[in-house]
């Protein structure tokens, strides 16, 4: 029996994913860069992945940095932490598939614990907020929230109230 040993360099059918914004809110962006983590890596060429968020006139609901800016993800998170990345890239802003998004998300979140439990594998091998973004927010807490009760609350943009398993109006 002969043994070949692989190396980490890129073989001509393998690819980098540059996963793109959509014009939405930083947490279904963040739910994209899994998704398409989840269902694409490793499959049909996907090796490696690469997150660019860039705000445009056409992105006006990702309001998390200027046209000026550069990779906007980058603000926020560690680049991922990928061995190699191909040089052939191909370009996604789109679900890989749909089952976090719209009226599915709810219904993933509250009864898929299968695939709660993949996207938080994913999260911790992949995903690094920074550490500028961890301390803010730790200063935050310690001078506003500590040993107080704090409600949360998520205002869905009315442009997305159909993606609702209830919809109803507030005026």
């Amino acid at each position: 029996m002969k043994f070949v040993r692989r190396t980490a360099r890129a073989e001509p059918d393998q690819f980098t994913l540059i996963i793109r914004n959509r014009n939405s809110g930083f947490f279904s962006n963040l739910n994209l860069v899994l998704n398409n983590l989840y269902w694409r890596l490793g499959r049909d060429g996907v090796r490696a992945a690469i997150v660019d968020w860039r705000a445009t006139a056409d992105t006006p609901q990702f309001s998390y940095g200027g046209e000026e800016q550069e990779n906007l993800w980058l603000w926020f998170f560690e680049p991922l932490p990928f061995e190699y990345f191909p040089a052939a890239r191909r370009d996604s802003n789109f679900y890989a598939s749909m089952n976090i998004t719209s009226n599915f998300a709810y219904a993933a979140y509250k009864l898929n614990r299968r695939w709660r439990r993949g996207y938080n594998r994913l999260y911790r091998r992949y995903i690094r907020v920074r550490p500028s973004v961890r301390e803010g927010v730790d200063r935050i807490y310690r001078s506003t929230m500590a040993a107080r009760y704090c409600v949360g609350v998520h205002y869905r943009h009315p442009a997305h109230d159909s993606e609702c398993l209830l919809s109803y109006s507030l005026t």
